[in-house]
């Protein structure tokens, strides 16, 4: 352990706030009993009725309730703690949703949703174009054109991150702007109360954090004056909508002076000087919200949800107590390279700095951190000798240096002695950081129960409404009602479905399979236990219709070294085995070689679903000899679905109907193809029970457009005419990760490429109906039951199954309502956003609701009802299933094999200049769910 040792708690935290005394630089107080809130916390003694903090490892007791989970999980309720949800208050409707009432009688419930009315009164407010440029004092040594744009660029970046002190420093400098209300974006939109009567300030000696001070030009252009009377004139039905730029500029202004009072993150806002739920000593979780202000039809309301992050645990001060913390050891020579490659895997990219030789503190960030040390790295002095780093720093500052890693920096290359950096404080952690168990409590952080829920979306309302209350109404923003809207949700009533005990139609395979199970050594898998495993699996097949008829033709452990090792197996498959269609595969839970669990399985679905066209299901290897009660009733749910059986028969009938569902996946940071792939899937049965696929790759330019829609929807008529001998005559598309500002996009484009594919296929001869609804998950919308739900296993003030809201928070500007189709036992229940975009199969707002909901039963991955429409699951985890394809032929570990990085770079174009037909998959696989 580090010199942080951990301190111990007190006694029951629920009963003592204090918990215990504060150990000396301690970093985790003991869990308390079985039900209460945990002894101690944070430096081994924290606040009790801290609602983020509690214990480290106490004994389970009631989730939330006492703060017993985990030895305190939730550190026991603030004070204040309501334990019912808010009464809410009811808002005049002023406009009307363009979704017509449905007409079927349906049971009504009672809701409120995180939404606060805005009182907007008719302010102008005046929007300005800011221009910033370095001021020279000297006259500028002359530049090349390419020095030009590489200072530009670095200039650029400096002003991301600083132009905002900058205008901060321009308003306390300039006497006719001091004191006055603005908000900027960041970029080059500023917005005051009236407008500026200046072009150009002088902004001298702006000091940053870590840098030297600056001088600048700030240039400031009026272009548009923005009348809140506007907003009032559409609640008046004067106007037919809202320009976009004057909810744009309220969003500036929130987010103007949210940054002053809450540290951010990628557009959230955190209270960090509040002490956060500490799980180890690497991190905390810090709490706070989104927010946004959106369109109703009782007016302008402020949106907010509740988010959890991770930070860098605010107990360390020192680079090196981190690195001592991460590798559980304070020796630090000789590192090895796996280590070197754990630390930066966390430290790449933090923020440090240093002071010594200087009062003011540099800032630098870590680039990486290098085995070389102070002794064996050496640099050329001014005076053109090359001394060490660890004799520099003795003879310059008097300093010893201790034989650690030495950290690079990045851009300028520069080297920092370890035990000299300091961390910056209040440094979020990107999600590639966090490993498995911290993502584990970040999730059980973030899921709150209703009433939790809305006690602190409630709490920081009560704060922004307080924020600058004078800057705000200057701006036009009234008051912030401190309630939620209340309103009123419809409940579908759930199909009756056929099946559940057993398949509706259990899969008859009669061809010949294998089992086989990929390892390191043949010894460490129990060849009699995974022949128990296949006989359980067997004999639970029969029990639910499908039957397996003959015996496996191999039943094997497999050793493997390398990727060529595993892709050979299924080469062998082919030869040997003439007739072989279905292969069950263990995957490791742990890495063979440098081969990662996820590369053996992206390797094995290239192998099955591309390759040779077996049908394949993969398991976790350790369900061998540890298989949970239950676990072949939801294994064998995909595997009868991708046999071509049917897990349930839905009530639910539409001759000549073709379901679609469109996704597009995008690249993350750190992923290996850099292209995104759009996936299609379309139903061929009248049962929407299965459906063929149309892949494209197309280039990643940060929006979610299909590029290629078209020839994807020729691809899915076209097989369903060779199921069925004829088209559809109606296509109802489900059009996933779409957002708001690009649904004129979708409408103008997609949809025009859409009605061209079909004229194409149909040569004009026939009119084929379309439908287009677009599915948003990603959004902020909650809304909860006021009364709680006694009817449930557990009560509950979460929604049932089947809610719909298409009214109150409903955006009237479109055809738009949101739909709970799933039950949430815990957390708080999120809904999915459905807006019309072309109806022109002219649905009934009843049959619009039935069509969405039932769309959302039976997946061939569980029995009960999802989130959201089966299609586009399909289609998500199609073009997932591409990417992890594609993935398996331009690895990372490719780099292994000698090759640089700009060779591994010129592969991956090449493989990416085909990666169209790699996408592609075996046409023996293309219409068997192989992505489920």
């Amino acid at each position: 352990m580090s010199n942080r040792q951990r301190g111990r708690g007190g006694g029951q935290g629920g009963g003592n706030p204090c918990g215990g005394q504060q150990s000396r630089g301690g970093s985790h107080g003991r869990g308390g009993p079985s039900g209460h809130s945990g002894g101690g916390g944070q430096r081994g003694g924290s606040a009790g009725g801290n609602p983020w903090e509690g214990g480290d490892q106490g004994r389970r007791g009631n989730f939330r309730d006492q703060g017993g989970n985990r030895g305190g999980f939730g550190g026991g309720r603030p004070a204040a703690f309501n334990e019912n949800v808010p009464e809410g208050i009811d808002h005049e409707q002023l406009v009307k949703s363009k979704l017509p009432l449905p007409k079927n009688d349906y049971q009504e419930v009672n809701l409120v949703g995180n939404f606060y009315k805005l009182d907007l009164g008719n302010e102008t407010i005046s929007h300005h174009h800011i221009g910033i440029n370095k001021l020279f004092r000297k006259p500028e040594v002359k530049q090349t054109d390419e020095d030009m744009e590489k200072r530009q660029e670095n200039f650029e970046r400096f002003l991301k991150k600083n132009s905002k002190k900058i205008i901060e420093t321009m308003f306390e400098q300039t006497a006719s702007l001091n004191g006055l209300p603005f908000a900027f974006d960041g970029r080059s939109n500023l917005y005051t109360p009236s407008k500026l009567n200046i072009e150009l300030v002088e902004v001298k000696n702006v000091k940053f954090d870590g840098g030297r001070p600056g001088d600048f030009i700030v240039t400031i252009k009026h272009v548009d004056s923005i009348c809140l009377s506007h907003i009032a004139s559409y609640f008046k039905k004067q106007t037919n909508e809202i320009p976009e730029q004057h909810m744009l500029v309220l969003d500036t202004i929130f987010r103007s002076y949210l940054t002053k009072e809450f540290d951010t993150n990628q557009r959230k806002f955190f209270n960090i000087n509040e002490k956060g739920i500490v799980r180890n000593s690497i991190a905390q979780i810090v709490q706070g919200f989104i927010n946004s202000a959106r369109v109703t039809e009782f007016g302008i309301a402020l949106n907010i949800h509740l988010k959890s992050a991770c930070i860098i645990s605010r107990n360390y001060t020192m680079l090196n107590e981190l690195v001592f913390d991460l590798l559980r050891t304070q020796n630090l020579n000789d590192l090895n390279d796996h280590q070197i490659r754990q630390v930066n895997k966390m430290v790449r990219h933090l923020k440090i700095f240093t002071t010594h030789g200087k009062s003011v503190k540099n800032v630098y960030t870590i680039g990486e951190i290098i085995s070389k040390t102070p002794k064996n790295l050496s640099f050329e002095s001014k005076d053109g000798t090359k001394t060490t780093i660890f004799d520099y720093f003795k003879k310059t500052y008097g300093i010893t240096l201790k034989n650690f890693p030495m950290v690079k920096s990045t851009g300028k290359e520069r080297y920092l002695p370890m035990e000299l950096c300091y961390l910056v404080d209040k440094q979020f952690l990107s999600h590639q950081k966090i490993d498995q168990n911290l993502q584990q409590e970040l999730l059980r952080s973030s899921t709150h129960s209703p009433n939790v829920y809305f006690n602190y979306t409630g709490n920081f309302i009560n704060k922004i409404s307080k924020i600058n209350q004078d800057g705000q109404s200057k701006f036009g923003i009234k008051s912030i009602s401190a309630q939620p809207a209340r309103f009123k949700g419809r409940v579908i009533k759930a199909p009756k479905m056929k099946g559940g005990r057993t398949f509706f139609s259990g899969a008859k395979y009669d061809s010949k399979w294998a089992v086989i199970v990929f390892c390191d050594n043949e010894k460490d898998v129990n060849i009699n236990n995974l022949k128990s495993f296949v006989n359980q699996m067997r004999s639970k097949a029969s029990q639910l219709g499908m039957n397996l008829h003959k015996n496996p033709e191999v039943v094997a452990a497999q050793k493997i070294c390398n990727e060529k090792d595993l892709l050979n197996v299924f080469q062998r498959f082919k030869t040997t085995l003439n007739g072989l269609e279905l292969v069950f595969c263990g995957i490791p839970t742990q890495p063979i070689r440098h081969m990662k669990p996820t590369l053996i399985y992206a390797l094995t679905k290239y192998a099955c679903d591309k390759t040779h066209g077996f049908i394949c299901q993969c398991f976790r290897a350790d369900r061998i000899d540890d298989t949970p009660r239950g676990y072949f009733d939801n294994f064998l749910l995909k595997v009868n679905g991708k046999l071509d059986g049917r897990n349930c028969d839905l009530p639910f009938e539409s001759r000549r109907t073709m379901f679609v569902g469109v996704d597009v996946n995008h690249p993350g940071a750190t992923e290996t193809v850099r292209s995104s792939i759009a996936a299609a899937v379309g139903s061929y049965d009248d049962f929407f029970s299965k459906f063929s696929v149309s892949i494209r790759v197309q280039k990643n330019e940060g929006d979610e457009m299909v590029k290629q829609i078209d020839s994807m929807i020729i691809d899915l008529l076209n097989q369903y005419k060779a199921k069925n001998r004829q088209y559809p005559q109606n296509v109802i598309i489900f059009r996933d990760g779409v957002s708001e500002g690009q649904y004129n996009s979708v409408e103008k484009t997609e949809i025009k490429l859409i009605r061209d594919a079909m004229e194409t296929v149909s040569g004009g001869k026939m009119k084929m109906n379309l439908t287009v609804l677009v599915v948003q998950k990603r959004h902020h919308t909650r809304f909860v039951l006021t009364d709680m739900d006694t009817s449930q296993r557990k009560p509950t003030f979460n929604v049932p199954s089947g809610t719909v809201v298409d009214n109150c928070i409903v955006d009237p500007q479109y055809k738009m309502f949101y739909l709970n189709s799933h039950f949430s036992p815990l957390g708080t229940s999120k809904p999915s956003k459905y807006i019309v975009m072309v109806d022109d199969l002219k649905l009934s707002t009843d049959h619009l609701y039935t069509v969405a909901f039932y769309a959302c039963h039976g997946s061939v991955r569980t029995n009960k009802v999802i989130s959201i429409p089966n299609a586009i699951r399909y289609a998500d985890l199609c073009a997932y299933r591409s990417k992890q394809i594609m993935d398996s032929q331009c690895t990372p570990e490719k780099q292994a094999e000698n090759l640089s990085e700009a060779e591994v770079k010129v592969m991956e174009r090449k493989v990416i200049a085909n990666l169209n037909a790699l996408a592609q998959v075996n046409d023996k696989v293309r219409d068997r769910l192989y992505y489920c």
